[in-house]
């Protein structure tokens, strides 16, 4: 059974990274305008440079369900993929799904 946390959630207990290396225009942003964390596409060449930060189980990968609503699922999907993200804190192999 999938465990399923809410993306504030996450973000307190996963700590998703701000990647530097990944340049302009990668970065989510807090409220005040200061890079919050790193996405990364789903080209070869985004997902490479992506694994060279990327310790085991820090991977993670966002989605949209049937009504075009977003969640992410731990691990690296490779159906119906959007973007990766890094964490800090691995989710350990666990099935996790992250939404609302």
């Amino acid at each position: 059974m999938d465990l399923c946390i809410t993306y504030d959630e996450w973000e307190k207990k996963y700590k998703p990274r701000y990647i530097i290396e990944a340049g302009e225009g990668k970065q989510l942003l807090h409220d005040d305008g200061t890079p919050a964390y790193t996405y990364f596409d789903t080209t070869k060449d985004d997902y490479d440079f992506m694994m060279k930060y990327a310790k085991p189980n820090t991977v993670w990968t966002e989605r949209y369900d049937e009504n075009d609503k977003p969640y992410m699922t731990s691990g690296v999907g490779l159906v119906n993929r959007l973007s990766f993200y890094v964490t800090e804190v691995s989710h350990e192999g666990k099935e996790i799904i992250v939404q609302g």
